[in-house]
């Protein structure tokens, strides 16, 4: 895949609606991974400007690149909003067959001051700008075009509360594609994987995976913003943040679940690694699922319970509800860095001291009485390090 490298990084402006299911997975990740995940976007030829597509095709991308990610949306006066959400770098960009494939690497959230300032300077740069994209008809415009400079007004925050304003605008963009198009939201809430140790995020950074030290515990926070229709209260759990490490030598000795039942809410998890001779690998998959009920009618049990708290939603059980995955993202593991290499180095030094004869008199040392302990140690530590081939290629 050619990649981008070099000064003066330009900036291509990535917009998405939120009227399909792959678009809301698009949202979702930009603005709930850690920075320095990696998020593919794929456009159609139609909505890609002609220079980009170009530039691309000619393999004429010669500067770094920066991508603000932007959703759009049509309210119900049929007038079209856009809010820029993350920024992220480019890592690689490719034409594959009539689709546009950029695959970035997140960062900050956009924190602009004064609101909409940021925007209203960038839309002067930009042409043909996408409109009526709440889903009743095709949206018609380019979702992909380079922006000629950066607006004075944008900046930029890797912080919560940051990313509770992102959160906010997408929540808010959403609410008003169901305006205009008069469907069903599979987007109740938001979530935010944050507070990474200090060295994993500086890793994440590079090579776009989660490294572990083996026989290391690796703390996060899972925060979560959810949208409540009219101000009432969340009686029923929206759903859930889910957790799964798919590796034998690392798990998750905390709830994998982060329950989304109040408007706003923060957990902690701990994801554990078993000491190693060796790197091993895997992912932890990150599972976004949407609570719906089951059946039409609530059971008698849940009108019961409702009465007895007056005129308020039913409680609903888990019996009597379906649990639909919105979106996923799986987050390379890699376990053992250096952990692996020490302990091999030791366990094949101890080899080679117990193979050794001293004789019976120190003057009588030869460099022949150091051949067999040096060959143990080579051996054996030739033998422990073929474990350790397959280490993560950087990005």
């Amino acid at each position: 895949m050619p990649t981008v490298n070099g000064p003066d990084p330009e900036l291509w402006v990535c917009i998405s609606a939120l009227w399909h299911r792959r678009f809301i997975e698009d949202a979702l990740h930009f603005v709930g991974l850690p920075e320095g995940s990696r998020v593919r976007l794929r456009y159609r030829k139609p909505y890609v400007s002609p220079d980009v597509w170009n530039r691309v095709a000619r393999n004429d991308v010669l500067k770094p690149v920066q991508v603000l990610f932007t959703v759009a949306a049509t309210n119900s006066f049929g007038d079209d909003q856009f809010a820029p959400l993350r920024l992220a770098k480019v890592v690689g960009v490719q034409i594959q067959g009539s689709l546009l494939v950029v695959d970035c690497a997140v960062g900050g959230f956009v924190v602009e001051n004064p609101i909409g300032s940021a925007w209203q300077e960038l839309a002067l740069e930009l042409r043909n700008l996408p409109s009526n994209v709440s889903g009743v008809s095709r949206g018609e415009g380019w979702f992909v075009q380079g922006a000629r400079r950066r607006p004075g007004a944008l900046r930029f925050e890797v912080t919560v509360s940051a990313w509770e304003r992102a959160a906010d605008r997408l929540l808010e963009a959403h609410r008003m594609s169901l305006e205009s198009s008069a469907g069903e939201t599979p987007l109740p809430f938001a979530y935010l994987i944050h507070d990474l140790p200090v060295d994993v995020g500086r890793r994440l950074r590079g090579s776009g995976q989660l490294e572990m030290e083996s026989g290391a515990t690796l703390e996060l926070d899972i925060h979560t913003l959810a949208w409540s229709p009219e101000g009432r209260g969340i009686r029923n759990p929206l759903g859930e943040v889910r957790l799964d490490v798919s590796s034998e030598h690392a798990r998750v000795i905390t709830s994998k679940r982060v329950r989304v039942d109040s408007r706003r809410d923060v957990k902690r998890l701990r994801i554990e690694a078993s000491p190693l001779f060796r790197t091993a690998h895997g992912h932890v998959a990150v599972l976004v699922t949407q609570f719906e009920p089951a059946r039409a009618q609530p059971t008698a049990d849940a009108l019961v319970a409702a009465e007895s708290y007056g005129p308020a939603e039913a409680l609903v059980g888990a019996s009597d509800r379906r649990e639909i995955v919105i979106a996923r993202y799986d987050l390379g593991l890699h376990v053992g860095r250096w952990m692996p290499r020490w302990a091999s180095f030791l366990v094949a030094l101890a080899a080679a001291v117990a193979s050794f004869k001293m004789p019976e008199s120190s003057k009588s040392l030869a460099l022949g009485d150091f051949v067999v302990p040096t060959l143990v140690f080579v051996l054996l530590m030739a033998g422990l390090m073929l474990g350790l081939r397959g280490g993560p290629g950087k990005q």
